[in-house]
């Protein structure tokens, strides 16, 4: 498969340290309310080596951390000959050895095709890939899950965050929910909910379900009304907000490793953790000196900020 990437344009004219970049496009999935496999066609992966040369150019450039994107990251290689096939670990343990990378992200992983091997490679302390899952559940009640056709039940996904919780407690775990799927009744709500409140998810996202009209959900009875659904992820996004809260408070005291992406016109540096992708989780507030875009400081967490922490390079 090949993919035409212009690398000058991978530049963006921009100074941040991160850069995403794509392995793979399409998706086989056939969730019932996404209308992604009619826009982009079916699951394709670029060549390891193409990967790699873009990577190699954006450390070149001055890009310390890559954020893999893709429809689907599990599916990587899926597409390729079953005798010579790559998969995600021989991709990831590949951009190990990228000299200049110093965070490797990995975006998407299915539920349905996220394996014990694949955990135990990202909780890994002797790679550069971070801790960090990006887990998009959607939902957790059986019926739903059934009729979003996510080929995943409760009981797997509750399996699957047991064991990435019990191999490091150090990972960090970010989904997405969708509310107001329709036929979704109170109690299958309320499913949710209660899930939400004894999981503690890291880092959370809640969507209320958009009619698509080429998609068979968006033929399906019973569409849940406008104001409910609304109702539904306010109230998801208020559970949510005390969970982020309270772990925000508790790092008060601890150091963290930091990314640095800007400095603002006061001086005030602003980074993530391992633990925050850009543009979808938090950011540090970092006082200090001598502290430039790109450099990956130890910094100790003095207070939160809301959804933010602000912290002082060591």
């Amino acid at each position: 498969v090949r993919f035409h990437r212009d690398l000058d344009i991978l530049k963006r004219g921009n100074d941040y340290p991160y850069a995403y970049l794509k392995i793979s496009d399409g998706c086989n999935r056939n969730c019932t309310y996404c209308s992604i496999p009619s826009i982009r066609g079916q699951f394709r992966s670029r060549n390891i080596d193409s990967i790699l040369r873009e990577a190699e150019f954006l450390a070149q450039n001055g890009k310390k951390e890559i954020i893999l994107v893709s429809q689907e990251a599990t599916m990587y290689g899926h597409n390729y000959d079953r005798d010579n096939r790559p998969d995600i670990i021989k991709l990831l343990s590949e951009l190990e050895k990228v000299k200049g990378i110093e965070w490797i992200r990995l975006m998407y992983l299915h539920p349905a095709k996220l394996i014990e091997k694949l955990i135990d490679y990202i909780v890994s302390e002797d790679n550069k890939t971070l801790n960090y899952f990006d887990l998009p559940l959607q939902h957790i009640n059986n019926d739903i899950l059934k009729r979003m056709n996510r080929v995943v039940t409760r009981d797997k996904i509750e399996k699957l965050l047991g064991y990435i919780r019990d191999k490091s407690s150090e990972s960090v775990i970010r989904t997405t929910f969708i509310v107001g799927f329709p036929g979704e009744t109170k109690a299958q709500f309320e499913d949710l909910s209660q899930f939400i409140t004894e999981f503690q998810f890291d880092r959370l996202g809640v969507f209320g379900y958009s009619l698509e009209s080429d998609t068979p959900a968006g033929q399906m009875v019973e569409q849940v009304p406008e104001d409910i659904i609304a109702e539904r992820s306010d109230r998801l996004m208020t559970t949510q907000l005390d969970i982020a809260f309270e772990k925000n408070n508790s790092l008060i005291g601890t150091t963290q490793s930091v990314i640095i992406d800007r400095v603002n016109e006061d001086g005030t540096a602003v980074g993530r953790s391992y633990a925050d992708c850009p543009e979808v989780d938090q950011e540090i507030f970092v006082n200090g000196v001598n502290i430039e875009i790109g450099d990956i400081c130890s910094v100790r967490i003095d207070n939160p900020d809301g959804y933010d922490l602000i912290g002082t390079k060591n």
